[in-house]
């Protein structure tokens, strides 16, 4: 997704690989954009801020309607 389409306050789905008990998994989760930042954006995931770069939130952040 393009950082510039990004709405403060809208959910988004974050689909990312990590690794899981010794294994690469594909993981998901809902985050909220709290703001848009000129090197990306902060969102808010259960009790924690992410602060994603443009290349992450291209490659990882979805748009589910």
């Amino acid at each position: 997704m393009k950082k510039e389409k990004l709405i403060p306050g809208k959910k988004y789905l974050r689909k990312r690989k990590t690794t899981y008990a010794g294994k690469e998994v594909e993981a998901e989760s809902w985050i909220e954009c709290m703001q848009v930042t000129p090197v990306g954006a902060v969102f808010w995931s259960g009790d924690d801020l992410l602060k994603l770069t443009d290349e992450q939130i291209e490659k990882e952040v979805r748009e589910v309607e």
